[in-house]
């Protein structure tokens, strides 16, 4: 048994003294005693007060950190008072440095606290466990998660925009729900993946179906990013006296997206565009648009269908307007493929890395 005691003595005279001690184990004496004796070998000395080891002076060189930080956290009989030195705290700090950029981490910013060193990172990197658990064991380091490196995080948004197009003039009728094809499969392998299906939608049905374009963006949370397919185009109005008036404005899809982390899930705003110009008999153009905006949930690696624009198209559009033959997107986009109107459905799929 060990604890505090006290002894109370009746002497002849009828007065009485009181005396406290404090009984230790022979067992906690001994690893009190033990761990004191092995810190001398590194020139750290302490005090023994009852069953506690009281150590006042300065850590100052790292093979002394290397041996006191784990007791600590082991012995709880341990009470360190002192200091862990800069210099000592500076060369354990450029170590974790050096291990994250070996390992291509950049994101890191460490400071003492007492004789702990703590550190912040990404979230990313904190699920790194493979790589963080042999700088804990080694160092003995804390790491936390900071949101002010949360908020400089690149993340990778790769984006894939498919169009389909029906030849026989009639409006498309289908969406990617009806289609036996995964969007990864679509992500991965665009156009060619449709082609593929074995889906009566579309083997019953003339389709053109192509990749407009795929896209890999670097996105930060609460930073705005635009992706623009098209190109801007001189437009000409007639003036009142019969004069032409040229303009340049942009015609094609144009895409915002905001990205924003809410909890442990990430949530993209986004509002497309699709201007485009449009010819009139007297050889005016003018531009004409439609635009929506909408958000979504969406978890890392895992593909979601962004969003889909219908319009339809028109092969005289192309002869009105020998602009949309000189840039390849622009005609993509807004020339039939037929000599007849004909509808489009513009479906983007995107996925979080």
């Amino acid at each position: 048994m060990q604890g505090h005691s006290i002894v109370t003595l009746w002497l002849n005279s009828g007065n009485k003294k009181t005396f406290e001690f404090y009984v230790l184990s022979k067992s906690g004496q001994f690893k009190v005693l033990e761990a004191l004796n092995n810190l001398r070998h590194f020139d750290i000395n302490g005090e023994i007060k009852g069953d506690k080891l009281i150590i006042t002076q300065d850590i100052t060189t790292l093979d002394q950190y290397l041996v006191l930080r784990p007791l600590l956290s082991k012995n709880k009989s341990i009470i360190f008072k002192g200091e862990l030195k800069d210099q000592v705290a500076k060369k354990i700090i450029a170590e974790i440095h050096h291990h994250f950029f070996q390992n291509y981490y950049d994101d890191i910013r460490c400071q003492k606290n007492k004789i702990d060193i703590h550190c912040f990172t990404n979230e990313e990197i904190l699920k790194d466990i493979k790589f963080l658990k042999p700088l804990q064991n080694k160092l003995m380091v804390k790491f936390f998660l900071s949101q002010r490196f949360e908020n400089i995080l690149n993340h990778k948004l790769e984006m894939r925009i498919i169009q389909i197009e029906r030849m026989d003039g009639k409006e498309i009728n289908f969406g990617l729900d009806q289609v036996d094809v995964g969007l990864a499969d679509l992500l991965d392998e665009g156009a060619s993946a449709l082609a593929k299906s074995q889906s009566i939608v579309l083997r019953d049905t003339d389709y053109n179906v192509s990749t407009l374009a795929t896209q890999k963006i670097l996105l930060r949370t609460s930073n705005k990013t635009t992706v623009q397919m098209g190109s801007d185009i001189p437009f000409t109005t007639t003036t009142n006296n019969n004069g032409n008036n040229t303009q340049w404005r942009f015609a094609g899809l144009k895409i915002e997206i905001l990205l924003e982390k809410i909890n442990n899930r990430y949530k993209v705003k986004y509002a497309t565009k699709l201007t485009r110009p449009m010819g009139q008999m007297n050889g005016d153009t003018y531009i004409n648009g439609s635009a929506q905006e909408s958000s979504f949930l969406i978890e890392k690696g895992i593909p979601i269908q962004m969003f889909e624009i219908d319009l339809t198209t028109d092969d005289n559009a192309g002869r009105r307007l020998p602009i949309l033959g000189q840039v390849p997107i622009l005609g993509k986009l807004f020339s039939s493929s037929t000599k007849f109107k004909t509808y489009k459905r513009i479906i983007a799929i995107a996925k979080l890395k």
